[in-house]
């Protein structure tokens, strides 16, 4: 792996990174996963594996973006439901990482790496969009239940 065009190491790096907010989650969280949970989790080892086993990077790069678009498909109804279970900030900042990221391989990026940033921009702003609705809709509900 090299830092070159399509620079495959920061894509393993954000792979690395995660992982970790997945685990440190599952260890620190206080919610169950449930079974929605459990497929995003499945759905993203199994691309990996995919990739991996294969030794394409296209292989990789479709199987994780198909998983991350599933994820989100699956996450939408908690985060409607429940906004306060996700973090607006943090969803901002990976938006802000996915430009930049995208910024950093439009010259010299290959189709797989230009192909992931702009699918981690687009599901990561369906989730932003989702989430701010969701709240400003549950703190309207909180006003018209709390007001006299």
């Amino acid at each position: 792996m090299d830092a070159g065009d399509g620079s495959p190491l920061l894509n393993v790096a954000s792979a690395i990174g995660s992982a970790l907010i997945f685990i440190l989650a599952c260890m620190r969280g206080t919610d169950v996963l449930d079974i929605r949970d459990r497929v995003c989790g499945g759905m993203g080892l199994a691309a990996i594996a995919a990739g991996m086993l294969s030794g394409s990077n296209e292989i990789l790069v479709a199987g994780c973006i198909i998983a991350s678009a599933i994820s989100v498909l699956l996450l939408v109804p908690k985060v409607w439901e429940s906004p306060g279970r996700e973090s607006l900030r943090a969803w901002l900042l990976w938006l802000a990482g996915s430009i930049v990221y995208f910024y950093t391989q439009w010259e010299h990026g290959t189709i797989e790496s230009l192909a992931t940033a702009l699918a981690f921009i687009i599901e990561e702003t369906i989730v932003i969009t989702i989430l701010a609705i969701a709240t400003m809709r549950k703190g309207s509900l909180a006003l018209a239940t709390n007001s006299p």
